[in-house]
């Protein structure tokens, strides 16, 4: 798997810009990552307009390119519980553009083993399918890398919890 990685601009004109060169170049993208979202500059009279216009154009460029792009975003930290959509900064029109949104959440701060622990892995929003807990995944920090734990099957699409076969996706 091919993997360009081009950190040069923050701008989003020049982002979309690369995105469709490439594209060009390579004759289509499979996937395309944005790291992160809230960091995405473009002239906007305030940060929620900046947001809604960096995650409109990126769904434009998306339909326009019929490519997947992976937008990462903060979540606002305050609070105990597990965090929701809602809580993404700038989330209003983050929810209305996106077609998925994943929520990693990690369940219990006290069972961290050094550098590796457990993450939930939470689907928010899904346009085409099923909604709720996809996986637990255990986080290696040493490598920065993420493994599976747990699926969660099921032939309905959820379990007697709740949570999502992730089949369904």
């Amino acid at each position: 798997l091919p993997i360009m990685i081009d950190d040069r601009s923050k701008w989003i004109d020049r982002i979309t810009n690369e995105i469709r060169r490439w594209h060009h170049v390579k004759n289509g993208i499979d996937l395309v990552i944005i790291d992160y979202l809230q960091n995405v500059q473009c002239y906007a009279k305030d940060d929620r307009m900046r947001i809604a216009d960096v995650t409109r154009q990126l769904k434009f460029l998306s339909l326009e390119l019929n490519t997947c792009i992976l937008a990462v975003a903060q979540i606002n930290r305050e609070g105990d519980d597990r965090p929701r959509m809602k809580d993404i900064l700038g989330s209003g029109q983050i929810e209305q553009d996106a077609d998925l949104i994943f929520i990693l959440h990690e369940p219990d701060e006290t069972k961290r083993d050094g550098y590796s622990f457990q993450i939930e892995c939470n689907v928010d929003k899904n346009r085409e399918g099923a909604k709720g807990k996809l996986a637990m995944l255990k986080y290696h920090g040493d490598t920065c890398r993420f493994h599976g734990v747990l699926d969660i099957p099921d032939s309905k699409g959820q379990d007697d919890d709740g949570d999502l076969d992730n089949s369904y996706l």
